[in-house]
């Protein structure tokens, strides 16, 4: 992920991977959450790196109202991703 990320350090794709990796692999959630806000940073309309940090938001962190209002974020960027 590492050289993904070196050469294209914007990509919303590769850095929601990435942090989706350290969470469930490397179990490092610091690292997964910095990872997941760059992912979002680079593209706030990504729906499927929304829905992965509420998710990580509700289950990880147990802050359903950040989760909430990002569950909110996904859905109105992609009405139809489930």
């Amino acid at each position: 992920y590492q050289r993904a990320i070196d050469a294209d350090p914007t990509n919303a794709n590769i850095l929601g991977a990435y942090a989706t990796f350290l969470k469930n692999i490397r179990g490092d959630m610091g690292q997964a959450e910095q990872m997941y806000q760059r992912a979002i940073d680079a593209d706030p309309t990504n729906a499927r790196n929304l829905g992965a940090y509420a998710t990580f938001l509700k289950n990880i962190r147990g802050d359903m109202g950040q989760a909430e209002q990002m569950y909110q974020r996904a859905i109105d960027a992609d009405p139809t991703n489930a």
